[in-house]
């Protein structure tokens, strides 16, 4: 009988462990607009649905949709937009809610009134300082399975499978190392989930690549000659440049094959990437988790054009599909 009293015992604590732990995680339902994640929050009262951009160091709201009674500050900042342009900021006071561990704490959140297509796609933007300024706060970006998990537990993540990359803070944002094949290693990528192409090359690193006496074996092609939207950058001969086509990238233990790639100011890795793996953002920035969906480690990257209706709105872009391919 004390056997049996000591056994329902140790199953009602793990029946109390397991409910515990379900109620440490949020999954949040998202959605992708072409090659954007949006989520469903909550300002001020008011449901919105905001642009997860992991490349983005602040909350941003767009001016549109706000209510001309919300109090709004003229700071005098300069911040960027998307389209590289430099405006003055503005900024409020709001209560931001994205996932069911927020308070009603307000938080200073960026106004901008920026011209650039993201405003079709959402009402503003969660940038990764949802995460890092809440301790302990965890997060998973499963697109494949359209979601993503808040939790205040690191552990419920330490069993799943998938290789850690060590990750540092640059501008409030997390980066980490590549390498592009046969040899050249990439410091400072930053995961930004706002970026639409697999990858973009900070102009520094591009003038590596053109310096390198082996660019051959892994470089098809300067492309264009006209200035790459990401800024531009000017090449041998003062001729500029829009983008390069990689034979080899390897992210992460992936590889992605025949890769056209854009330079500019810095060097990102977009929302394609997602496509392949799953990433957890383990607490503090100190390390991500990448887990491929599928055994396949050899990618390629198919552009095409794509039309999504948004609104009364019918937005045409160019959108990178990532392939298996098998060598």
């Amino acid at each position: 009988m004390k056997r049996l009293h000591i056994l329902i015992l140790l199953v009602m604590l793990s029946m109390n462990t397991t409910m515990l732990h379900a109620t440490e995680a949020d999954t949040v339902q998202i959605e992708t607009i072409g090659n954007y994640i949006t989520i469903p929050v909550n300002l001020n009262g008011k449901p919105k649905r905001f642009i997860l951009d992991t490349g983005c160091g602040a909350h941003v709201v767009f001016r549109h949709a706000l209510d001309s009674t919300e109090l709004i500050t003229v700071t005098g900042d300069s911040i960027e937009s998307s389209t590289g342009k430099t405006q003055v900021a503005e900024e409020m006071l709001g209560c931001l809610k994205v996932s069911k561990f927020d308070s009603d704490k307000r938080e200073q959140i960026y106004v901008t009134t920026v011209d650039s297509i993201m405003m079709l796609r959402g009402d503003g933007i969660v940038g990764i300082q949802y995460i890092l300024r809440r301790n302990h706060m965890n997060m998973k970006i499963d697109v494949q399975n359209k979601r993503v998990i808040f939790t205040t537990n690191k552990h419920l993540f330490d069993d799943e499978e998938g290789q850690k990359i060590r990750t540092r803070l640059t501008d409030r944002r997390m980066a980490i190392k590549m390498k592009i094949s046969p040899g050249i290693k990439i410091k400072n990528v930053v995961l930004d989930t706002g970026c639409d192409h697999l990858f973009d090359l900070n102009s520094e690193d591009f003038k590596r690549i053109m310096t390198h006496r082996h660019r051959k074996r892994f470089m098809h092609q300067v492309l264009g000659e006209k200035e790459s939207m990401m800024g531009g950058v000017y090449g041998p001969d003062k001729q500029p440049i829009t983008s390069l086509r990689l034979d080899q990238l390897t992210i992460a233990g992936l590889t992605f094959h025949d890769v056209e790639v854009e330079t500019g100011k810095e060097s990102l890795l977009g929302f394609p990437f997602l496509q392949t793996a799953s990433i957890v953002y383990y607490h503090k920035g100190k390390r991500i988790k990448v887990q491929p969906y599928t055994i396949v480690k050899d990618y390629r990257i198919v552009r095409q054009i794509e039309n999504v209706k948004q609104g009364p709105y019918i937005i045409t872009y160019n959108n990178e599909k990532v392939i298996e391919s098998f060598f």
